[in-house]
């Protein structure tokens, strides 16, 4: 466990099956991009969730538990509602966030895998997929979300900063694209959510899952721009679409989807 970390142990107030799976066992917390959602990497077990009050771990259980099988995604190993919380371990995935610095002299290395990533997630079979992220969806879900005051106008992104949620919901509404081209979106593609070997230099897996389902492929484009400009350098991001496809980009969907994630 790192100094300046909480000393409380997380481990002695869980349910009496999963303390004793465990018990001894060494950890230390996550808190890197969760937004209020206690995350705690228990060594040998992987990593444990713990979500109280709105917070809803049951998105990512489910995707996960559809995702089985499609894509190489963490393992639900346990899951729980008790207590006004909702209690989640999933399983480690080998390798290195694609935005650790093992990675970061190869930046061209990266986009390559992140673009060819991101085209096989969005050529999955949505047949059976029961999980609905177009428009529809997503522009209630941040209406809600800006109503019940959950989004963090100090938060908001550069090209945001010093405009209200008010202001932003309404050029939600004013510039909602026309079209959507449905697929299986990943929710929050960027780089901290694609892990890669660094001896391999392969993709070993994906995380956070819990906004996935079919959308507009813009929704993940958008997302990833945003996160590779920010760990890159802006100058990846045209490299990116065009290993992607770049005859397959909307540079106004692009911006649209960087909009509504800011009420997410």
């Amino acid at each position: 466990m790192q100094p300046g970390i909480h000393i409380t142990n997380p481990l002695e107030n869980l349910p009496a099956d999963l303390k004793r799976r465990l018990d001894g066992a060494e950890w230390q917390e996550n808190r890197i991009g969760w937004f209020g959602v206690q995350v705690y990497h228990i060594m040998g077990h992987g990593y444990l969730k713990i979500a109280a009050g709105d917070l809803d771990l049951r998105p990512e259980k489910e995707r996960l538990e559809w995702l089985h099988g499609r894509l190489p995604v963490p393992e639900l190993k346990y899951f729980t509602e008790e207590a006004g919380r909702q209690i989640m371990l999933i399983s480690e995935i080998p390798g290195l966030p694609s935005h650790d610095d093992a990675f970061r002299d190869q930046p061209e290395r990266v986009v390559t895998l992140l673009a060819e990533a991101l085209k096989t997630i969005h050529a999955l079979d949505t047949s059976s997929c029961p999980f609905d992220q177009r428009l529809d969806t997503l522009i209630a879900t941040a209406q809600d979300n800006y109503v019940r005051g959950r989004v963090d106008e100090s938060q908001f992104d550069d090209g945001h900063w010093g405009r209200t949620a008010q202001d932003l919901f309404s050029e939600l509404l004013s510039t909602r694209p026309t079209d959507e081209h449905p697929v299986f979106v990943h929710g929050d593609y960027c780089l901290p959510n694609i892990l890669i070997d660094p001896q391999t230099w392969r993709i070993t897996g994906f995380i956070d899952w819990g906004g996935a389902g079919i959308s507009d492929p813009h929704y993940d484009l958008g997302l990833a721009a945003r996160s590779i400009g920010f760990n890159l350098g802006k100058e990846w991001v045209t490299p990116f679409f065009e290993t992607y496809g770049a005859a397959k980009i909307n540079p106004a969907k692009i911006t649209y989807y960087q909009l509504i994630d800011e009420f997410f």
